[in-house]
């Protein structure tokens, strides 16, 4: 990510990127809501002003949550599904091509077409939406068309396009001129952009006004999602009335974990934290070196390295393969892991550490003075997600597909139903 803002005042803070978003989210507050009201406005801003990282339509958000009236800590999972029709041989899988994208970098493969990370295809139900709706319904305060509002603002004013969206649409414009609606709404009269060109997202502001007037669920039960279902078919796409209809963010009890002296809590499965959680067990076990030396890195590395195998091996949709949870997350096995990593070198030479940030994904941060606190990761998957848009309505759709393995018989490959591997 880019680097984000922190906006906060007596009553709460909020940080998130771009500075805009984070000003929507105090705006909120100053209004009389709570964390959970100004992170989801916060995460309803973001993918108006950066639609190649986050969407309306993105394919997942995942949050972790402290109740400020309990004290209890929640998991909010909203990741994609794959369709009911979605079965592990329908992608035309071939040979690995040099300098290709997630399938080559991730899977060791081609994708005929990159059928499973552009184009309708490569849609699975779409999770922010209901990952922001859950978060406002079950904890805000505010009426849920006060948390639309900011953003219908940032649209009617109009906002330069950026040169992050900017650039991202220059190295898609291949990809994005494929789709006519896509190429309607992202281009400026039929152009790439240039960072100063004024944007007013064409058809997006139809699509918050509707949300805001029939609700969240609209997008899963009512006219948009029977819209995209028409669209996505028309298009050759698989997903259907029945798989949007049946999709809820779960909010569950969270992971855990405890790094030296703090405890830390991570999102479920089929989410990334488990991850994390593994490689902060591992590096509890290891000297703490400060992250200027470059043993920190090298351990880091090391630890990486090990979580990595681990993720391939074991991890996918829990409610499709049996994951070892609690053996992957014990100290002990931790403390195996990490003793291999105990003779690393004393001294690494080098001066010349690689730097730079991947344009993709979204984070918000919220608390207020009564002790809520969201932490939400929000995303379209790769840069403008399946670039596949919905004609009429400016709404952009992630790609989930791409994060469940396109090769049959591993522990993330397509099921009917089943959440992706994401990171």
């Amino acid at each position: 990510m880019t680097e984000g803002h922190q906006i906060d005042s007596e009553i709460g803070a909020v940080a998130a990127e771009p500075e805009a978003a984070a000003r929507i989210g105090a705006r909120i507050l100053a209004e009389g809501g709570n964390a959970f009201d100004a992170a989801a406005a916060t995460c309803m801003a973001v993918p108006m002003l950066y639609p190649d990282k986050t969407g309306i339509g993105g394919y997942m958000m995942t949050a972790m949550v402290r109740d400020g009236a309990t004290g209890r800590i929640w998991s909010v999972d909203a990741n994609s599904r794959a369709p009911a029709a979605a079965h592990e041989s329908m992608y035309d899988i071939l040979p690995a091509q040099p300098g290709g994208g997630i399938n080559e970098s991730e899977y060791a493969c081609s994708v005929r077409d990159n059928a499973n990370v552009h184009g309708a295809l490569a849609v699975g139900v779409p999770g922010q939406l209901a990952g922001i709706g859950t978060l406002w319904e079950r904890w805000g305060r505010l009426p849920w068309a006060q948390v639309v509002q900011p953003s219908l603002d940032l649209l009617a004013n109009g906002f330069p396009y950026s040169e992050q969206t900017a650039n991202s649409i220059g190295n898609l414009e291949t990809v994005i001129r494929r789709y006519p609606a896509t190429a309607k709404h992202l281009l400026k009269d039929g152009s790439v952009p240039t960072a100063d060109d004024i944007w007013h997202r064409p058809d997006m502001e139809k699509t918050l006004q509707h949300l805001a007037r029939a609700g969240w669920r609209d997008f899963y039960e009512g006219e948009l999602a029977r819209t995209m279902v028409d669209q996505l078919q028309a298009a050759g796409g698989i997903l259907c009335v029945e798989d949007l209809a049946g999709f809820h963010a779960r909010v569950t009890e969270p992971y855990a974990a405890r790094y030296r002296d703090t405890q830390i809590y991570g999102c479920i499965l089929p989410n990334g934290p488990l991850s994390v959680l593994q490689a902060l067990n591992m590096l509890d076990h290891l000297p703490a070196y400060d992250d200027s030396d470059p043993r920190w890195w090298h351990q880091m590395t090391e630890v990486l390295k090990l979580v990595w195998r681990d993720r391939l091996s074991y991890l996918g949709d829990p409610d499709y393969l049996d994951v070892p949870i609690e053996r992957l997350l014990s100290p002990d096995y931790a403390a195996g892991r990490a003793e291999s990593l105990l003779q690393l070198p004393e001294r690494v030479d080098g001066d010349d550490w690689p730097t730079g940030s991947v344009d993709e994904t979204s984070h918000v941060s919220a608390a207020d003075s009564h002790g809520n606190v969201v932490s939400a990761t929000i995303t379209q998957g790769g840069a403008f997600g399946s670039c596949f848009t919905i004609d009429g309505w400016g709404l952009i759709l992630g790609h989930g597909m791409c994060r469940l393995d396109p090769r049959p018989g591993r522990s993330n490959s397509v099921t009917g139903g089943k959440r992706p591997l994401n990171n």
